[in-house]
């Protein structure tokens, strides 16, 4: 089964985020956000931050986190910079990256150094066009080099990732393309469904089928914002079993088409 946000053999991804909007979620992966334009609210690891315009997010691996951006017609959009890539780059830090996590993993934008910015603009630019692997994971471990330092960091424990919500958010992180149902979930995890659909909503603040869209719903606006394969492929892909459901959820959270959405994001980008 293919880990979340794992495509293909891709090694780092770099894309602009219009408006995030994604539910609680995790992979094995780091994940690094800049923010460019206004602010997105942000969840990782339990604890809810605001962050604006300049701040920068470190998301270890396997740290459940969630975004959300508020989508109103005629407010400002949130746009971000995310840079998702597997630990092989990340070198001498790999270390910390696997056996500890941020208590705060976040750095305000005061206090982020100028090599970070020239480096995730660098790596966009890499990415998009030369895609030396050397050079990412030259840039990805100067941004390291410059943020861990700030960041306090506590030795991961054992509970963190044996709970009943990090399996239940880890099952459906890997499975999310698959068809899946409250009782498939409850046989998998050894629970009833019942009581699933009550960590939903007290735990995740959601419903099964609203959970369950929104993952798809984001992983699809990642690949509709670093590849150029069609919306129809795109909606199979992320596990939609139809283009009308598509359509409709994709409408009701961004409040535009997923074309629209494609050509906002291109327009982001320059």
């Amino acid at each position: 089964m293919i880990p979340f946000y794992e495509k293909l053999d891709q090694d780092i991804r770099v894309f602009y985020s219009t408006g995030l909007n994604f539910p609680h979620h995790l992979h094995s992966q780091l994940e690094l956000v800049y923010v460019l334009e206004h602010e997105i609210k942000m969840t990782i690891h339990g604890r809810e931050r605001l962050f604006k315009k300049g701040d920068f997010v470190i998301i270890f691996p396997h740290m459940i986190h969630s975004y959300d951006s508020e989508f109103l017609e005629g407010s400002p959009v949130s746009t971000a910079l995310t840079v998702i890539c597997g630990l092989m780059l990340t070198g001498e830090h790999l270390n910390q990256l696997i056996n500890y996590h941020a208590q705060d993993a976040f750095i305000l934008s005061e206090d982020l150094h100028d090599d970070v910015v020239f480096a995730m603009d660098a790596l966009y630019k890499e990415v998009s066009y030369a895609n030396n692997l050397s050079a990412c994971k030259a840039l990805i471990q100067l941004i390291l080099a410059r943020t861990l330092p700030k960041l306090k960091l506590s030795k991961n424990k054992d509970t963190d990732f044996h709970g009943l919500i990090y399996q239940l958010v880890n099952f459906i992180s890997q499975n999310f393309r698959e068809q899946l149902s409250l009782d498939i979930l409850a046989d998998e995890l050894g629970v009833s469904k019942y009581y699933l659909s009550r960590i939903f909503s007290s735990k995740l603040n959601t419903n099964f089928n609203d959970y369950i869209n929104g993952v798809r719903l984001n992983y699809a606006t990642m690949l509709i914002s670093t590849t150029n394969n069609s919306i129809t492929q795109i909606c199979s892909d992320a596990g939609f079993n139809s283009q009308r459901t598509f359509n409709r959820v994709f409408r009701e959270t961004f409040q535009m088409t997923p074309r629209e959405y494609r050509y906002l994001n291109k327009e982001n980008k320059y």
